[in-house]
């Protein structure tokens, strides 16, 4: 689904337009733009890193670190990402070759406000530590994969304090790696 937008010229724009379209996340350079879900491969990616061994019983600490590879500031929405906590499926954790069921709440939402939003300088990277042990069944000693889903449900070049960020909502597709560690008793 693409929509256009066209610019005549810089001189041409009033403050208005170029509020509608700062706000509404599409590039502010004047020419025809095409809106499209946005190229994920170049413009992030996560990486997930924790400790090779924990015990029966022990918190399954990880620390997801999202990296921003453009040159430019990019917002996104932190919901069903490692950022906002653990409220919703957001890992895949596999044992015995099968995924595990996710024991923690899912979370129903209106729209995004500002504050759901969080920045990544340009060429920047920003981390946080969670603990799976809550959401998923560690009991049975042996190996674990873990990995995150992918998906960024809003990314953002601007986004103005204030107003209400509004549809369409530029889902991404992120890369990154998976991890493995051992449950001991």
């Amino acid at each position: 689904m693409y929509s256009k937008i066209f610019c005549p010229s810089r001189k041409m724009i009033t403050m208005i337009p170029v509020l509608m379209i700062i706000a509404s996340g599409i590039p502010s350079a004047c020419k025809s733009v095409e809106k499209k879900e946005v190229e994920a491969a170049v413009i992030m990616r996560y990486e997930i890193s924790g400790d090779s061994v924990y015990r029966v019983g022990e918190r399954i600490e990880i620390d997801f670190t999202l990296y921003n590879h453009t040159d430019d500031s990019l917002f996104f929405l932190s919901w069903y990402t490692p950022f906002e906590g653990i409220k919703g499926k957001i890992f895949e954790v596999e044992f015995g070759g099968e995924e595990l069921p996710y024991l923690g709440p899912m979370i129903k939402r209106g729209n995004p406000i500002f504050e759901d939003y969080i920045v990544i300088a340009p060429s920047d990277k920003i981390v946080t530590r969670v603990d799976l042990l809550p959401f998923y069944d560690f009991s049975i000693p042996g190996e674990y994969k873990v990995g995150f889903r992918g998906i960024v449900h809003d990314v953002r070049k601007t986004l103005i304090p204030g107003v209400q960020p509004g549809e369409p909502y530029n889902k991404m597709n992120i890369t990154g790696n998976q991890i493995k560690f051992h449950i001991r008793e």
